[in-house]
């Protein structure tokens, strides 16, 4: 995992204890997890997304989360190339898979904002639908690869950016870390939002 699935992994916890599983984060700093590409990511990086899927294969875990969606700065967000080979094997292998968009980007950092005094209304930005569209661009491929086995969207804009609004504060809990990663208390909050959508998509604990 890395970037948003990290990020993420804090939501799944109180979810996945309440009903007896067991969370593993299996992460490589800077590593975004798309076994198979050379060229997007570094030697070790590729490296080690062979070892997570050698070892994901080996314990063969009742579900997987990742990102199948990926965004840069000042880029609009595309679907990932884990898309291609990893989330189909999976499947194939039995493995659920809980198929994780890309959190927002901001060219400024809401967190720093509150830091050099501004309050929550100056600090507040709004979701720029050239870079994270209303629709996901992972559609059409997770509807395909769904016909394969159980695959459960997920995506947090809602609760990150409500209505398309990103306040700096949600329910006295800060979300921004920086201007691309949400707090790890914050997304404990979440925990609510993910049983719901996985609810939604028919997933089984």
């Amino acid at each position: 995992m890395t970037g948003p699935a990290q990020q993420a992994a804090m939501s799944v916890v109180e979810p996945a204890r309440e009903h007896g599983w067991q969370v593993v984060l299996v992460r490589e700093r800077s590593c975004p997890f798309i076994p198979g590409e050379r060229d997007l990511v570094s030697p070790e990086c590729a490296e080690h997304n062979q070892a997570a899927l050698a070892y994901l294969q080996q314990i063969s875990p009742a579900a997987v989360m990742l990102e199948t969606t990926r965004s840069s700065a000042g880029q609009p967000e595309v679907a990932s190339p884990v898309l291609e080979e990893t989330v189909g094997d999976l499947l194939a292998d039995g493995i659920a898979v809980i198929a994780l968009r890309t959190t927002p980007r901001f060219a400024e950092n809401p967190n720093a904002c509150l830091s050099k005094g501004g309050d929550i209304a100056s600090c507040t930005l709004t979701l720029d639908q050239t870079l994270l569209a209303p629709e996901r661009p992972d559609v059409a491929a997770l509807a395909q690869l769904a016909e394969a086995g159980p695959l459960h969207p997920l995506d947090l804009t809602p609760v990150i950016c409500p209505g398309g609004v990103c306040p700096p504060v949600i329910g006295n809990v800060r979300v921004h870390l920086d201007s691309f990663h949400i707090t790890a208390t914050y997304s404990a909050t979440m925990g609510g939002e993910v049983e719901r959508q996985l609810a939604e998509s028919g997933f089984a604990w």
